[in-house]
């Protein structure tokens, strides 16, 4: 036997010898390498999902095992409770007054929300609730008070090294020199409280929820309720700090715009206390002055204007002699009765000189004309002798008015000069007054205001007392540590386990090994033993079992009813279904009236000396021979001296159908010499469990041997994924498999 085992065991190294993570090709070029973008490991999820169908039983084990240990684990955790408090952003009630605050109305924003949840979780809010609830008092939230682990011995431990090693300042020694931290004695407990406080805004509202984790159920209530006032006691604390220093602020500034008012209000009244001293007139008194001097001007100026003209009207016509129009411009009785003598006495002239012609009464006519007309002259002479005289005392009087319009236009112009400096000190005077004014009203309303501040929060929810806990959720992480543990173990599998490609198809095995049949028999539940199986078939012949088993017998069993059939049942390696097989092939053989006897060759085969030794044994329609227990095969070719194997030889030659259940092919070299003898041989394969390269270097090592091989039998396929192969009327290409090492001669029994 240790010979066997040591030729089996050369045959497995020299079936694995091929990388383990290689994925063949196409049928046709199996040898040719993968892609060269081969999945990682070269695994694919087509072949996760065959390695998980495969070992889908210790998959499920180990899920199993690791939900019930997750369950265990958190049985013995301490129950966490959780709180919910929810606050409302911009509900500040309406002022009392219409004032405005100091610290503006906040506007609702996404913003100011998340600003919001930064302030609850801060470090100063933190404190508050600590020194609210004491929290430092616990163990749960308090690290110091509990027993230090490990890792906290270690970071004291650092802790001292750094005292010790780091020099402090001004000469002191590493024990005085502070670690960052240490100052603050409620440190760990607020970093506790922060892991167990979680606040967050809801979804696109302006609602806060605080969520707070203890193990006492009223305490994490009392922490969510607790932080949420403590941010509404901030906010208020914020503005009244703030309407403090504005008020401060306002009256300092108030007091210094007093005194700027007050410097500003002195500056006027001594500016106009001068004005009155000095007696000078006001802007407004020198106005109409200077207006009735300039209106005297102006009708001063147009009746000159108009003595002029009617003085050169004048002269032009009494140089033109034109007397008439004189004495109708000038409208003086004086002038015109003179015309009217002179227009007479010419008119007698003309009478006279048509009458007498020239008589010494026209002469005389004459005289009394140039008498009269030089009396006309000396009136017009007059006249404008008059109007030069009525110019001339015009020219004087605007002359006169000429300058004391420029007087009073210059003392004018220094009235609002003065006037204006007057204005700019009354209206800086003026602005002091009105800004102190502000501050004043300002300080007034901020100090009313003060008293009646608003949080720009409420609370809308109060965290309720929870009954159930949060953590652990037992089930929840038990199903999640399952399929952890489920997906760990077939990733392990897939990296660690023979993940070689399988057989399944079975026109691809057909294909593959050249075998003309393939049959597959399909998985029974109820029937995972090869007794099992036996007895399913016995009692229900009429199952697909049996007819699977039925087809198989017909692919193997001789036309020649003369003919004794010996059936060789081998396969590669060990758990493919061997046994069972046997036993059914046996069992339909004997149903069909066929004088049968099974064979046990097979020395790690339990389960037939199991049935021999059972009371079935006698009840079965076919003999089980185990030959096992003699000196040497009862299949050598060499004759047999011994008188109880040719006793069993005899026994074996009144049967036709000898069923030999044998190692499998690459753990024994006996195979090959009960192959020899044998007519039909069967391989049997495990379906998705036999790797291709072992059955077709099993297939390659009987074939060397010369064995014929008569059929393949893919045992436990699911019902699903039935489909024989029959391909002995079709051509078969023989496979492109590499020959097999030289094998050994066979080794005989020790």
């Amino acid at each position: 036997m240790a010979g066997e085992f040591f030729w089996g065991q050369r045959m497995i190294d020299q079936a694995t010898s091929r990388h383990r993570w290689e994925i063949p090709g196409s049928d046709d070029d199996r040898g040719a390498p993968g892609p060269a973008s081969a999945p990682l490991f070269g695994i694919d999820a087509q072949s996760l999902l065959a390695i998980a169908l495969r070992w889908k039983g210790s998959i499920a084990a180990i899920g199993l095992l690791m939900a019930i240990a997750t369950y265990i684990v958190l049985s013995q955790v301490a129950p966490t409770f959780t709180a919910k408090t929810q606050v409302m952003l911009g509900t500040g009630a309406a002022p009392v007054i219409n004032i405005p605050n100091v610290v503006p109305e906040a506007n609702p924003t996404v913003a100011y929300a998340e600003s919001a949840v930064i302030v609850m979780q801060s470090t100063d809010v933190l404190r508050a609730v600590v020194q609210e609830l004491d929290l430092d008092r616990r163990e749960e939230f308090n690290p110091a008070l509990g027993t230090p682990s490990v890792l906290g011995r270690l970071s004291d431990l650092l802790r001292t090294s750094l005292r010790a090693i780091v020099p402090g300042r001004n000469g002191a020694t590493g024990a005085d020199v502070a670690i960052p931290g240490e100052r603050d004695p409620l440190s760990g407990t607020i970093r506790g409280l922060r892991k167990a406080v979680s606040v967050r805004v809801l979804g696109e509202s302006q609602v806060i929820e605080v969520k707070a984790q203890s193990r006492s159920p009223r305490l994490a209530a009392a922490i969510a309720d607790t932080v949420a006032q403590k941010y509404i006691d901030r906010q208020l604390e914020t503005k009244y700090l703030a309407g403090d220093q504005a008020t401060d602020w306002l009256e300092g500034r108030a007091d210094e715009l007093r005194d700027v008012l007050r410097a500003s209000e002195r500056r006027v009244a001594d500016f106009r206390k001068t004005q009155i001293s000095d007696g000078q007139e006001m802007a407004a008194e020198l106005a109409p002055q200077l207006a009735e001097l300039t209106d005297a001007l102006t009708r001063l100026t147009a009746e000159h204007s108009e003595l002029l003209a009617r003085r050169d009207e004048v002269s032009q016509l009494f140089a033109a002699g034109n007397f008439a129009a004189l004495a109708r411009l000038l409208e003086i009785p004086t002038i015109t009765a003179l015309h009217e003598q002179v227009s007479d006495v010419d008119a007698r002239i003309v009478q006279g000189q048509l009458e007498f012609g020239e008589h010494a009464s026209v002469r005389r006519l004459r005289q009394t004309r140039e008498q009269v007309e030089q009396r006309l002259k000396a009136e017009v002479e007059g006249v404008l002798s008059g109007l030069e005289v009525r110019i001339g005392i015009l020219d004087r009087r605007r002359f006169d008015l000429d300058g004391r319009l420029q007087l009073a236009r210059a003392e004018l112009a220094d009235r609002e000069r003065v006037e204006l400096q007057l204005l700019d000190l009354e209206r800086e005077a003026q602005a002091s007054r009105e800004v102190y004014n502000t501050f004043l009203l300002r300080l007034k309303e901020t100090r009313e205001r003060s008293q009646f501040q608003s949080a720009d929060a409420r609370i809308i929810s109060a965290a309720e007392v929870p009954v159930f806990p949060s953590a652990p959720q037992k089930g929840k992480l038990s199903v999640i540590f399952a399929i952890g543990g489920s997906a760990l173990a077939l990733f392990g599998l897939a990296v660690f386990a023979d993940n070689r490609p399988r057989v399944g198809d079975p026109r691809q095995v057909a294909q593959r090994t050249g075998i003309g049949s393939v049959r597959q028999i399909p998985y029974l539940r109820g029937a995972g033993t090869p007794i099992g199986l036996l007895e399913y078939i016995s009692t229900a012949p009429e199952s697909k079992g049996a007819e699977a088993i039925r087809r198989l017998r017909l692919s193997v069993a001789s036309k020649d009813p003369r003919q004794v059939n010996i059936i060789m049942v081998t396969s590669a390696d060990h758990s493919e279904g061997k046994t069972a097989l046997s036993l059914s092939l046996a069992e339909i053989f004997a149903r069909e009236g066929f004088n049968t006897a099974l064979v046990n060759a097979d020395p790690s085969n339990g389960d037939l000396a199991e049935l021999l030794k059972s009371r079935d044994a006698e009840s079965i329609g076919f003999d089980i021979v185990d030959c096992l227990d003699h000196e040497r095969p009862p299949f050598d070719i060499e004759d047999s001296p011994d008188d109880g194997l040719t006793a069993l030889l005899g026994t074996l030659k009144r049967r036709k159908v000898i069923i030999i259940d044998t190692p499998p092919a690459l753990r024994s070299a006996d195979v090959i010499d009960i192959g020899m003898l044998a007519n039909h041989t069967i391989v049997a394969c495990a379906w998705n469990q036999t790797p291709n390269e072992t059955l077709e270097q099993c297939i390659a090592v009987l074939r060397q041997a010369g064995v014929d091989i008569e059929a393949i039998a893919i045992n436990k396929v699911p019902q699903g994924r039935m489909q024989d192969a029959d391909l002995r009327s079709r051509p078969i290409v023989p496979p492109r498999v590499s020959p097999p090492r030289a094998l050994p001669p066979p080794q005989p029994a020790a």
